[in-house]
């Protein structure tokens, strides 16, 4: 946003990051001349494990940009939508291991906004290089985006294995999570179904019905939210009581150049725990 400021204050544009009282679609109808001007951005980002499957940019507006990856022409076709049926996918040529630039060229209008553009494929990130990484096999508890999945967006299955003997006359099972962060949580015993837990004042969820004498399986389904791949990443007082555009724009005092993630995952250790009901 910083330098789409940049390039209208240039191109002697109305800002945009704050439209104030009167709407875009308004005053964009009253001007006399239009104005364009050939516009490049640029992005940096670093390989230090080369995925193995394809790499893909999401941008919004793919038509308005002639794409290269390390002078390489990239076809600015769509294969398929990422989240958003407006957020586009664009295959990318293989990256190189280390430095890796992506050149988007457009004739910038005064009715174009351009929006944040993301990397997705099969692969993690350094939380701490901000490196491209191979993704770990396994997770342990406590935080993912210190495990390579700084900015996420999905759900993460923890799956366990526990014998349980015969159940006696009267006995309960419940399944205890200890800490966790999650908008929220699936559970699944022995392939079924179990329930949600759908707030953070609910830790554990009954399981008796779903478990048998033997080996049992259980599958903790954490699920994330877009923050983390969305934003607003720089702003510095935290979590904000809402997000509107000023969150997304900080400056001086507000802004920190550190990515202010949520944490998610498994923090706490997760129990089965039996009880037998009074006679």
């Amino acid at each position: 946003w910083k330098a789409q400021r940049q390039v209208r204050d240039q191109l002697g544009l109305r800002p945009i990051e704050h439209n104030g009282i009167c709407q875009r679609w308004k005053w964009l109808k009253t001007k006399k001349k239009p104005t364009k001007a050939e516009t490049v951005f640029r992005f940096r980002f670093r390989v230090k494990d080369k995925p193995q499957t394809p790499i893909y940019l999401v941008l919004e507006g793919p038509q308005h940009f002639s794409i290269k990856l390390n002078e390489e022409e990239v076809l600015n076709q769509p294969e398929g939508w990422y989240i958003d049926k407006s957020f586009f996918k664009i295959r990318l040529p293989e990256v190189e291991v280390g430095e890796n630039i992506l050149t988007l060229t457009c004739q910038y209008k005064d009715e174009m906004e351009v929006e944040d553009c993301y990397l997705t494929g099969d692969f993690g990130v350094n939380a701490n290089t901000l490196e491209i990484i191979t993704e770990p096999e396994t997770l342990h508890s406590g935080d993912w985006c210190l495990q390579g999945y700084p900015f996420y967006a999905g759900s993460m299955i923890y799956k366990y294995t526990q014998k349980m003997a015969p159940l006696q006359p009267g006995e309960r099972v419940f399944l205890r999570l200890g800490e966790y962060q999650a908008s929220v949580i699936r559970i699944k015993v022995n392939q079924q179904e179990a329930g949600f837990i759908p707030w953070r004042s609910v830790d554990k969820i009954e399981i008796t019905p779903f478990i048998h004498t033997g080996e049992n399986i259980f599958e903790i389904e954490v699920v994330g939210c877009p923050k983390n791949l969305l934003g607003p990443y720089h702003h510095k007082p935290g979590k904000p009581l809402w997000t509107g555009c000023g969150e997304f724009r900080t400056e001086k005092e507000r802004f920190t150049p550190d990515y202010v993630l949520v944490p998610y995952g498994l923090m706490g250790q997760v129990t089965v725990e039996r009880f037998k009901v009074a006679d």
